[in-house]
């Protein structure tokens, strides 16, 4: 999803942010049994809040399944939240009729994965163009095919390669740094995300697990959750020695959602209290936050009572859970 900055503000504040979501929720009916009662809800989007500040790239990880795309289709108007609330530049959109919601329309993209989905296969590529710029009055009818025309004036690529991922991602941060874009990556390839963003969010169950500058979340990750990512990120090695898998098991059913930290059943540090009460989440310094009980003092003073040796209910520092990635 894209957004040109270019577009008049609608405060005066720098630092209002272009996107921010407050404790944005997407549930899903999910109908009814036979004997007429009401299945459980599918839970896509469970409280997420993020912001997106003008000219930074935001990065949205997370397994298939996670919420990601959901997440993605609120922000473009394609699905209406449960709860919470959507704003851009300060003021909510979630009016669809409304003045800001129809001027996002205009400056907010998105950029889907799949080109035969995003794309009416029954009309041109000219069409297709001229009918946005119909819809949206760009330019009038007269102007419109010269307008396409200047849209479609392009260098052809003489064939497509591994190489083109490279040059579309340096192509996105050539346009952002031209027109002040921003940014909001949906992937699941964190080398690419990486590559491209400033902040990083995790995405887990609908659920963001922590937040960081990309850097940070590479160097030194905090929720389990995103250490195993990391680890089972893609890399070139010389050894041919089998890695043990990062994380093991498959993402939990979105409407039977595992109690206390839905992420319990999978890590491999989990606690008692993981099992029983859902994390807080935690601010930290260097703007990262982080959803997990290992980083609660509270949580993690009633695991270690002592000084001395841990009580046996919990693993040790959260820090030392942490060896970087195999070279």
């Amino acid at each position: 999803m894209t957004e040109d900055s270019q577009a008049p503000a609608a405060a005066d504040d720098a630092e209002v942010p272009i996107i921010e979501t407050l404790q944005v929720t997407k549930h899903f009916s999910t109908g009814r049994d036979a004997t007429g009662r009401a299945r459980p809800t599918l839970k896509a989007v469970d409280g997420v809040s993020l912001t997106i500040r003008r000219g930074e790239t935001l990065a949205l990880v997370g397994e298939t399944g996670s919420g990601k795309t959901t997440f993605g289709r609120l922000l473009l108007g394609l699905y209406t939240p449960t709860s919470g609330d959507i704003r851009y530049r300060g003021v909510s959109i979630l009016d669809r009729k409304g003045e800001t919601a129809r001027a996002v329309r205009r400056q907010v993209q998105g950029v889907f994965q799949d080109p035969y989905s995003s794309l009416n296969p029954t009309m041109t590529i000219g069409q297709s163009l001229t009918e946005v710029l119909r819809v949206h009055h760009v330019v009038g009818r007269k102007e419109r095919p010269e307008r396409v025309a200047e849209l479609l004036r392009t260098e052809p690529l003489s064939a497509l390669d591994v190489s083109i991922q490279a040059q579309v991602l340096n192509l996105m941060i050539r346009l952002q740094d031209e027109r002040g874009l921003t940014y909001l990556f949906v992937t699941h390839d964190l080398d690419v995300a990486r590559h491209i963003s400033q902040r990083t969010a995790v995405l887990y169950l609908g659920r963001v697990v922590e937040q960081a500058p990309t850097e940070a979340i590479f160097a030194e990750p905090l929720h389990p959750y995103t250490q195993a990512l990391v680890l089972a990120a893609p890399r070139l090695t010389t050894h041919r020695k089998a890695i043990k898998p990062a994380l093991t098991g498959d993402i939990p059913n979105a409407i039977e959602r595992p109690t206390g930290c839905h992420f319990h059943p999978r890590c491999p540090m989990v606690m008692p209290v993981c099992r029983e009460r859902e994390p807080a989440l935690i601010q930290l310094p260097g703007g990262r936050s982080v959803t997990c009980h290992l980083h609660d003092p509270e949580v993690m003073a009633q695991s270690h009572p002592g000084p001395g040796t841990p009580s046996g209910n919990g693993p040790a520092a959260p820090g030392a859970a942490w060896g970087g990635r195999p070279r």
